[in-house]
Order: structure tokens, then C-alpha cells, then sequence
């Protein structure tokens, strides 16, 4: 089944407000985190509002270019919501176990680190694919760590908080 998820994500208070501003629908996680799902709806409307950073530096920030769909008013959104506390904005994209993740976390109006990214599987230009890496140091899971999500026994931090039951953002 593929796994495609574009999302908002960060302490529950937090996205709860951030959902009520932009007139979303916010998702509870456990450990204190919630969702707002990157919907097409949503993504046009940020579009149409014309909020984009004035700071030409953040073109500029490393591997912005793995995400299908951070454009300039996504990051707007990070660097207004992130003041005083931490907001990331994560993608999926899987089928039949191939693909890849990219996340990135903002705190205090700016991106905390690099975007993170994960390639997993065949069918990418080598300079993308990855090896394996250990599900602790995979993009979601290292935002994860920042937010203090403990690993449920058998489990990753992100099935831990149950990403893994959301396959599609829509």
C-alpha cells in the first residue's frame, strides 16, 4: 500500500493552534504531538496568501530541494509558528517498501539543522540512494528525537507515535 503523507508536525498546543489559523483539521498523536496534514486544499491557500519569507538566505538552506512540495510560503508558515517552541514539516513517499522521507525541524524562527533526508530502495539517481540506515538515524525519526518521542518496545519512534497509520495525506 503506498505511504504518502506531507505534514505539519509538533507539540500538541502548537499545531492545535496552528490548525485553527489555517482553518485545518489537526490530527492527535501520542507523547504530546499532533498533525496538520499538507493537503492540495491547503497548499493552494497558503499559496494564495502570498506569506513568504523576505530573508533571501533561506533559499539557500541544504537539501530544501529533497522536498516535493517545502515551497516559500510552507517555510513562511515554519518561521512564523516556530517562535518560542518547535515545528517541523515532514514528507513520505513509499510503495512496496522503496522511496523516500524528508524532514525538517524549525525552532525559534529558523531551521534547527540541515533538512534530513532518507532514500530507501532501488530506482533512484546514485547520488540520492542510501544505504540502509538504522531506524534511529532515519529523517523522521531524527526530528522525533528532538521532540523527546520515546521508542515503544519492537518499535521506531515513528510508529511509536503511530505515523504509520496515516498513508495519504488527503
Amino acid at each position: 500500500m503506498p505511504h504518502r503523507v506531507c505534514a505539519f508536525l509538533g507539540q500538541q498546543d502548537k499545531i492545535n493552534h496552528l490548525a485553527r489559523e489555517l482553518n485545518s483539521e489537526y490530527i492527535l498523536l501520542p507523547q504530546g504531538l499532533s498533525m496538520v496534514f499538507l493537503t492540495e486544499e491547503l497548499f493552494d491557500r497558503l499559496l494564495e496568501s502570498k506569506k513568504i519569507p523576505t530573508d533571501e538566505t533561506m533559499l539557500d538552506i541544504e537539501n530544501f530541494n529533497k522536498f516535493n512540495y517545502l515551497a516559500l510560503h510552507i517555510i513562511s508558515v515554519l518561521i512564523r509558528h516556530s517562535d518560542k517552541c518547535k515545528l517541523s514539516y515532514f514528507e513520505t513517499c513509499y510503495h512496496g517498501g522503496m522511496g523516500w522521507q524528508a524532514a525538517v525541524l524549525f525552532e525559534n524562527g529558523k531551521p534547527k539543522f540541515p533538512a534530513f533526508y532518507t532514500v530507501d530502495g532501488e530506482g533512484f539517481h546514485e547520488e540520492d540512494r542510501s544505504t540502509y540506515e538504522p531506524d534511529d538515524e532515519r529523517a523522521i525519526n531524527r526530528v522525533l528525537k528532538e521532540f523527546g518521542v520515546y521508542k515503544m518496545q519492537g518499535m521506531d519512534a515513528f510508529d511509536s507515535i503511530g505515523l504509520g497509520n496515516y498513508r495519504w495525506s488527503e
